[in-house]
């Protein structure tokens, strides 16, 4: 019988390189597997079905891989609030799980332990695919893998364009003409969708948008030593243009906070006569003064979503939508109100889509 020393001692490879090729892991060359696979069949290579079972057999349920920079995931709490979420509802439907950060996005052809060692029955895979996980998906077109946010074969995405122009709708309720909006990188999809639901909700409501020159936010660098002080000193700018705005909807908590200081260094006060809507984790607003109206991803039901795509990926059954769709939250607190002197057009209790307790 032939075993996997007999293929490793005739290709010069090691037992442990032929056994990731002959059951599809492992990351080496498309040609290094082909050469294994096509000798391991001309030698008569038979494995045993019963031992092979066994070990291909996931040690978890379900896996969450997030990949982003190691400057990101350290800065602030939007993971943890994936991380929480996934738990509970894994906790609560009896499935076992595991977590994987991937942040070795310089290695562009790396895939996550989780996927390459099919370590996790199902993964839900949070940021952007690394060419690796993209080759290794189109080998393997049956893993079951639902991209959280972001575009994908089977995939569950907030309904951001939806989420901003909420936002832009409230702040014309309460009576807001001059506002403005920032953003990061629109090259983005968080952010080109934030940019068409602003630019549709300003049409409508017939708004004076203001700052399109500072409506770039500045942005993370992995030396971040000096990001709040470049924070800042554009939350300064954004308040001293003329006319100053009266309500702004951002990208973050990071900018709101940003805007806070600059509007107490200014004088301004908060929410008499600025109002401030971010885009980003109500926690992380409310550890601000005054908490921060956020929207805010509904992350229980777009995991919820996700896990039932697994769910249906596991058992061999195509999923009923490849694409889920999930509205934000609009979570109102302390940072908005009618501007000084005017009543608000509609009833803002419209727009509480959730409140704190």
């Amino acid at each position: 019988m032939v075993k996997l020393k007999d293929i490793a001692e005739k290709t010069g490879v090691t037992v442990s390189t032929v056994s990731a090729a002959l059951n599809g892991r492992g990351n080496m060359r498309p040609e290094t597997r082909e050469i294994l696979l096509r000798t391991a069949k001309e030698m008569g290579y038979e494995p045993n079905a019963a031992a092979r079972q066994l070990r291909n057999k996931p040690a978890v349920d379900v896996g969450l891989v997030i990949n982003d920079s190691d400057s990101n995931l350290r800065r602030g709490g939007t993971y943890l609030a994936h991380i929480s979420e996934f738990l509970a509802l894994c906790s609560r439907g009896g499935l076992s799980s595991r977590i994987e950060f991937f942040t070795r996005v310089e290695k562009k052809d790396s895939i996550p332990e989780l996927i390459r060692d099919g370590v996790a029955g199902g993964v839900i895979h949070v940021g952007y695919l690394t060419p690796g996980v993209r080759k290794f998906l189109e080998s393997n077109p049956d893993y079951p893998l639902v991209m959280f946010g972001e575009p994908g074969r089977y995939s569950v995405r907030a309904a951001l364009e939806k989420g901003a122009y909420q936002a832009v709708e409230y702040l014309a309720a309460l009576g807001h003409r001059e506002v403005m909006a920032s953003f990061g990188p629109i090259k983005f999809d968080y952010h080109r969708q934030r940019w068409n639901g602003v630019q549709k909700a300003f049409a409508e409501f017939g708004l004076n948008r203001l700052g399109d020159d500072l409506s770039a936010e500045p942005q993370a660098e992995e030396d971040e030593r000096h990001y709040m002080k470049r924070m800042f000193d554009w939350s300064l700018r954004v308040l001293m243009q003329k006319p100053r705005p009266t309500a702004l909807y951002c990208s973050g908590s990071f900018t709101g906070r940003a805007l806070i200081s600059a509007a107490l260094k200014l004088g301004i006060r908060i929410p008499e006569q600025l109002s401030i809507i971010t885009h980003g984790i109500v926690n992380e607003g409310s550890s601000s003064y005054p908490e921060l109206t956020s929207v805010e991803l509904n992350f229980n039901g777009m995991y919820s979503a996700a896990l039932f795509i697994l769910e249906q990926l596991r058992n061999g059954r195509r999923p009923i939508h490849r694409e889920v769709w999930v509205e934000p939250l609009l979570v109102i607190q302390q940072s908005t109100a009618a501007p000084e002197n005017k009543t608000h057009l509609m009833d803002h209790k419209h727009f509480r889509r959730k409140e704190r307790v």
